[in-house]
């Protein structure tokens, strides 16, 4: 009987497979794409001691790169390799103002919602924050916020551990971004005027360098022969030297052009500092003429 009812099944595939035409659809339909899964945001929490440096969060990295919730972990310090993020204080100095405050490193990208830093005196002092930025570099994802000096004063007068809350996407789905900015910088009003678009016209914005992602401070030589001016420049994100140029319309001063660049090491942000002759410089100002530039950024 098994062979009988084999002989039938055999006979009846092979009846659907001759009878098939053009006109019938005989193929096995093609797969449909799959919907990409939503990952949800992880919530990480942890204190920071700006005494000890000893720092806890209740979440490791397994050596996949998984991260996982753990509360059994134990404080370490805040250099420590085996930490899942990093974190770092920092001072930032923006024109007659200084900064302070936290940046967070680690292998996700984060998240502005749902950032919080508080101690038991200064429960919303998160709220206190001037710029919160979130962005990436190579290898890594940052999260960075800054405060007045004299409210990081009064909050380390309290309590020297600082608890924190975050929030981090556990899926590398952001990758730094190579932008390059061009525009010109008006030295009697010192004021920058910028694009991130080559073809549109430098002045459609104006930045008056009071934001850590690009101030430009010209800084006057001092008494003396052969000074130089130097131009700085800060910001918080990566700031390649391969793309960097000034350059001036006016062809008197340009033919006086000579400049020199160097990366200034810093903690929590990055500095050029481009070293400017003088026959330059006082052609420019004698013209009444702002300097062109081009820089690059990685954001």
């Amino acid at each position: 009987m098994n062979h009988i009812r084999l002989h039938f099944i055999t006979a009846g595939l092979l009846f659907l497979l001759l009878s098939c035409n053009k006109e019938q659809f005989c193929q096995i339909p093609p797969e449909l794409p799959t919907t990409p899964t939503k990952v949800d945001p992880v919530t990480v929490r942890g204190f920071y001691n700006s005494q000890s440096c000893r720092t806890y969060f209740d979440a490791r990295l397994l050596p996949t790169g998984l991260l996982l919730h753990d509360d059994t972990t134990e404080p370490e310090d805040c250099d420590s390799e085996s930490l899942p993020f990093h974190i770092q204080p920092f001072i930032f100095p923006l024109n007659d103002t200084i900064y302070r405050g936290l940046r967070i490193t680690g292998p996700y990208p984060f998240r502005k919602v749902g950032f919080k830093l508080f101690t038991a005196t200064h429960p919303e002092f998160h709220r206190k924050a001037t710029f919160l930025y979130t962005y990436a570099v190579p290898g890594k994802y940052v999260l960075q916020v800054f405060f007045p000096e004299a409210d990081w004063q009064d909050l380390l007068s309290t309590d020297e551990q600082l608890e924190f809350s975050f929030q981090v996407i556990p899926e590398k789905n952001m990758a730094p971004t190579f932008t390059i900015l061009q525009g010109y910088y008006e030295m009697e009003e010192d004021r920058l005027y910028l694009t991130e678009n080559a073809d549109e016209q430098a002045a459609s914005y104006t930045i008056h360098a009071n934001n850590p992602e690009l101030q430009f401070q010209l800084i006057d030589p001092p008494l003396g022969v052969g000074s130089v001016y130097v131009l700085r420049i800060r910001s918080i994100y990566t700031l390649p030297t391969e793309d960097f140029v000034i350059w001036t319309e006016n062809n008197t001063c340009n033919t006086l052009q000579n400049w020199d660049l160097q990366l200034i090491p810093a903690v929590g942000y990055h500095v050029m500092e481009v070293a400017l002759d003088p026959p330059f410089m006082n052609c420019l100002k004698r013209e009444q003429e702002a300097f062109q530039f081009r820089i690059a950024l990685f954001k």
